[in-house]
């Protein structure tokens, strides 16, 4: 197990199941997934929030909470920009490997204005 630095309340995430079953993919927040940014701005992903946690990822790992907040701000409009900056800082100080929050971000930067824009989230 690993601590995220900034982490005020762990992640927890319940498989959202519909009628027909897990779709495998959605999950929704058990309670409130909350982290303090290093510039001490406090952002909170309230229980019940729908996330597909990466959507482009199959695995789970450390990058998770970073991919749910990601997905939170997105949802809240908190700025292209300043959601992925906040992504990339999560990867970072959950000790995620270099060669992967670059490639993460770079996929987020590339990518991610398609559901920023266009209400994919």
């Amino acid at each position: 197990m690993y601590a995220m630095k900034g982490l005020i309340s762990p992640l927890q995430l319940l498989r959202k199941v519909e009628d027909d079953g897990w779709d495998g993919k959605t999950y929704v927040l058990g309670k409130p997934l909350t982290y303090l940014t290093k510039s001490g701005i406090i952002h909170e992903a309230p229980a019940g929030f729908v996330t597909d946690c990466a959507s482009w990822v199959r695995r789970r790992g450390r990058f998770e909470e970073a991919a749910v907040m990601h997905d939170y701000l997105y949802s809240i409009d908190a700025g292209y920009g300043y959601s992925n900056r906040i992504f990339k800082e999560m990867m970072e100080r959950a000790g995620c490997s270099r060669w992967r929050i670059n490639s993460y971000y770079a996929a987020v930067c590339c990518f991610g204005w398609m559901a920023y824009y266009f209400g994919g989230k």
